[in-house]
């Protein structure tokens, strides 16, 4: 997304990626321009559970998604207005992760 377009677009539902912590749905809250553009997103449901592993206790596990309502930022880049109906972030997280467990099976 744009910046110009991100001005205008404050308080729309939008979906953002991380590489390493999955792909959201959320409300765009803000927007951030110091070192780069970053858009703030209320997450609403999560898409693509996260990937990348955490080394605990010498023990890989996997990481959380973030929290329903929790603000995070995200790289403008990666970020684009999503136009569906949000599904229950319970339900969200449960099917991401079933899909993330398949792609570890294969």
């Amino acid at each position: 997304m744009k910046w110009e377009t991100a001005i205008d677009s404050i308080g729309d539902i939008v979906i953002a990626t991380d590489i390493a912590y999955g792909t959201y749905i959320g409300i765009l809250e803000g927007l951030n321009r110091y070192v780069s553009e970053r858009a703030k997103v209320r997450i609403l449901a999560c898409i693509e559970y996260p990937s990348q592993r955490a080394i605990l206790q010498d023990t890989p596990k996997p990481r959380k998604p973030y929290e329903y309502c929790e603000i995070e930022r995200f790289d403008l880049k990666a970020v684009e207005l999503y136009c569906g109906e949000v599904p229950d972030y319970e339900e969200s997280v449960q099917q991401a992760y079933e899909k993330y467990k398949l792609r570890e099976e294969l």
